[in-house]
């Protein structure tokens, strides 16, 4: 008669990035976000 669950029962495929590599990856883009705008401060200071 079959399988009684109508879902295919194929494994689950691993996720690309574990939660603490994206935890890593928003800290790094946030920090690089900061060092860049503290550099245009810096460097607008020094351009006067």
């Amino acid at each position: 008669m079959g399988d009684k669950s109508a879902r295919k029962s194929s494994s689950k495929t691993p996720a690309s990035k574990t939660l603490k590599e994206k935890r890593l990856d928003k800290a790094d883009k946030k920090a690089r976000v900061l060092r860049a705008e503290n550099a245009d401060v810096l460097g607008g200071a020094k351009k006067r």
